[in-house]
């Protein structure tokens, strides 16, 4: 990858540096850019990452806040686990009875 500087980059990427003359270094400003560029990407990687856990958060806590009354010695985390297990294994039983009432029907 080849990094093209601008004067102002290089000003802006020397001005905190306290020997004067590193600026006659160009890869020391091409690794300094090169740097800067990273750290935004990083920057930005780790902002899109924030927003997804935020989003993740806002679900887990809407999720566990629909659990009304927590069960005694217990979470809200287990129990709104304990509740969707309860309803998860329900709903099965009731599809394999519907399955076999199909079956039923068809003479099966």
């Amino acid at each position: 990858m080849t990094l093209k500087t601008t004067k102002e980059q290089r000003d802006d990427l020397l001005k905190n540096v306290d020997d004067p003359d590193i600026s006659f270094h160009p890869w020391v400003i091409k690794d300094l850019c090169h740097d800067a560029d990273r750290a935004r990407e990083l920057e930005k990687e780790v902002a899109d990452l924030r927003a997804k856990l935020d989003e993740v958060e806002r679900k887990y806590h809407e999720l566990i806040m629909a659990v009304g009354t927590k069960w005694p010695g217990e979470s809200r985390h287990e129990t709104a686990l304990r509740y969707i297990k309860s309803a998860e294994h329900v709903g099965a039983a009731a599809q394999k009875g519907t399955g076999a009432l199909k079956e039923q029907e068809k003479g099966g």
